[in-house]
C-alpha cells in the first residue's frame, strides 16, 4: 500500500505600494471664484506633478487678453485664495477688460483645460 503525502503550500501575498505605481490625484481645473466677478477672481487648479504653469485669457472671440506666467511649480493643490491663480481683470496693458465672456486657459506641461468665466461691469462705475 502506497501512501500519499499531500503537502499544503500556504502563500501570502504582499502588497506594496512603490512611489511610480501609487495612484496620483490627476491634475484638475477648477472654476473661477467669484463667477460672475466685477474686478477680481481666483483661479484654482491641482497638478498632478512639477509643472511650469502657464494660465492665459482669452476674449470670446479666441484673442489672448492676458498671461499669466505662474512658472515652476511643485505637484499639489493651488485651490485656497493664496495658492489659486489671480487675475485683477485686466489685459497685458494694464486696462481693465470690458464686460463680457472670457476662457481661461491652463498648461501645466502635458495637461492642458479651458473654461469659461463672466465680468460684469462694477455697479459703483471706478473701473
Amino acid at each position: 500500500m502506497k501512501r500519499k503525502i499531500l503537502f499544503v503550500l500556504s502563500v501570502c501575498f504582499v502588497s506594496v505600494m512603490l512611489p511610480a505605481c501609487a495612484s496620483k490625484k490627476p491634475s484638475v481645473l477648477y472654476q473661477n471664484y467669484p463667477n460672475p466677478f466685477t474686478s477680481e477672481t481666483w483661479i484654482p487648479y491641482d497638478l498632478a506633478a512639477n509643472a511650469n504653469v502657464t494660465i492665459t485669457i482669452f476674449s470670446v472671440e479666441g484673442q489672448p487678453v492676458r498671461k499669466l506666467e505662474l512658472d515652476d511649480q511643485s505637484a499639489g493643490s493651488y485651490q485656497s485664495q493664496d495658492k489659486a491663480a489671480y487675475w485683477d481683470g485686466r489685459n497685458d496693458k494694464g486696462e481693465m477688460v470690458s464686460e463680457g465672456i472670457y476662457f481661461y486657459h491652463l498648461d501645466a506641461n502635458d495637461f492642458q483645460e479651458t473654461k469659461k468665466m463672466l465680468i460684469l461691469k462694477s455697479s459703483d462705475n471706478s473701473n
